[in-house]
């Protein structure tokens, strides 16, 4: 199976900032992060119109427009995807979806972890090239967290990579989700702090049974003339 892979997302740094938002709506005080339009569980999240999440208590979304004021925040160059966010309260990660429309991809073949790692990382190059330009702290990908395994119950390919600010060092790791779909792949990319990665991909699967692709969306519902 091939796999399409974005520029790295968020330094250490920037997710402490958002770790602090909790704290800075209790206080009341001023926080850009905390004003964004979250949109605050129990609820459902949409993700454009291929798919909806579940956002139980404790948890909240973020739209396009409020993704896109986030990532300003967070000093993530733009790719021109529609991304929505989905975080915990306690904001100890932060996941990341869009939707890449590139048909029905097969699930029977082998990945080749080497040709993953290459990609990402020419995607954080190119992502530095804009980082550089607006003045903003580069990234510079270390290799695997853990390398790229599938899984057949999620119908997901899951992988993640081990990367660092440029200047301080500091270390964040991104665990790469790609959910298969009957016209595409939804990627969900999900950051956190090394030392909190198991706790936060627990938690963050502990959701996916609240995703689900739309009607006519799901992998199952491959129809004979659908893209491959």
């Amino acid at each position: 199976m091939r796999t399409y892979c974005a520029a790295l997302l968020a330094a250490v740094f920037m997710l402490l900032l958002f770790s602090g938002t909790a704290r800075a709506q209790e206080d009341a005080a001023p926080n850009p992060i905390g004003e964004l339009p979250w949109q605050v569980g129990p609820a459902t999240g949409k993700v454009g119109a291929r798919a909806t999440i579940d956002v139980p208590e404790g948890y909240a979304f973020l739209d396009v427009d409020g993704t896109r004021r986030l990532n300003q925040l967070l000093e993530n160059p733009p790719d021109g995807s529609d991304t929505y966010t989905l975080a915990p309260h306690d904001l100890s990660w932060i996941g990341f979806f869009s939707f890449r429309e590139m048909g029905y991809v097969k699930d029977d073949e082998k990945v080749d972890a080497d040709d993953v790692l290459e990609s990402v990382r020419k995607g954080t190059e190119q992502g530095n090239e804009e980082r550089r330009k607006r003045g903003w702290v580069p990234m510079r990908s270390l290799g695997w967290s853990f390398k790229p395994q599938y899984d057949e119950q999620l119908k997901a390919l899951e992988w993640a990579i081990l990367a660092e600010t440029g200047t301080s060092k500091s270390k964040i790791v991104n665990y790469n989700t790609r959910v298969l779909g009957r016209r595409g792949v939804m990627e969900v990319i999900v950051v956190a702090d090394p030392e909190t990665l198991q706790p936060a991909i627990a938690d963050f699967k502990r959701l996916m049974p609240g995703y689900s692709f739309a009607a006519g969306e799901k992998y199952s519902e491959f129809r004979a003339g659908d893209h491959v």
